[in-house]
């Protein structure tokens, strides 16, 4: 809703959701109507899970939604593992917005970084990528979670299962969107947010 008061998407938005996950965000965007006005875009939800797509494929209307596996590999996550660079499958400068709910808390660096690349390929000019992240320097909020472990610019739960619970230093990410190609970024967050947002614009 942030999004689309603030007039960076619409209902006619092309719209690429990494981390769809069994489409909690997907059935907003699929259910919401008010007065004969609905979503008319394409979306496409990407994630890492092939059980959780399946059904997406199921429940959600083919004409406007389509969802693809990552392949990715994770210690975390069951996924094709076939531990690859992943390429997101639109063309370059056609998407109006590229989001993802808590997918960088479950991302190493490298793979971070590919889908900021990936996103501002596929984003067209002026246009948003939101990712909600763990910024340790912003006080990351959570249960149970100390983050006393470091991979390289990571901090993390756990060693031996890293992609389980991951948190970055904000400039961090700030920095990593500036390099992927985008001109203006920023991170929103509030004393009481268990996740703050990278806002980056093209």
């Amino acid at each position: 809703f942030y999004l689309m008061t603030s007039g960076r998407v619409d209902f006619a938005s092309n719209i690429v959701e990494i981390g769809c996950g069994c489409g909690r965000r997907t059935h907003l965007i699929s259910n919401y109507n008010f007065h004969g006005e609905a979503y008319t875009g394409k979306y496409l939800g990407i994630d890492i899970d092939g059980e959780m797509l399946e059904w997406c494929r199921a429940h959600f209307d083919p004409e406007r939604f389509e969802f693809v596996q990552s392949t990715h590999a994770s210690a975390a996550y069951k996924g094709q593992e076939q531990g690859s660079r992943y390429r997101i499958p639109r063309e370059d400068a056609t998407q109006d917005l590229v989001f993802g709910t808590s997918v960088l808390t479950h991302l190493l660096e490298e793979q971070l970084r590919e889908y900021f690349e990936e996103a501002a390929r596929i984003l067209k000019p002026g246009r948003t990528m939101a990712m909600t992240a763990k910024c340790i320097d912003l006080g990351a909020r959570s249960v149970g979670n100390t983050y006393r472990h470091r991979i390289g610019p990571a901090y993390v739960e756990n060693p031996e299962v890293p992609e389980a619970a991951v948190a970055y230093e904000s400039e961090f990410l700030l920095e990593q969107a500036r390099a992927a190609g985008f001109s203006d970024a920023r991170v929103l967050h509030d004393d009481s947010d268990w996740q703050h947002t990278l806002v980056a614009v093209k």
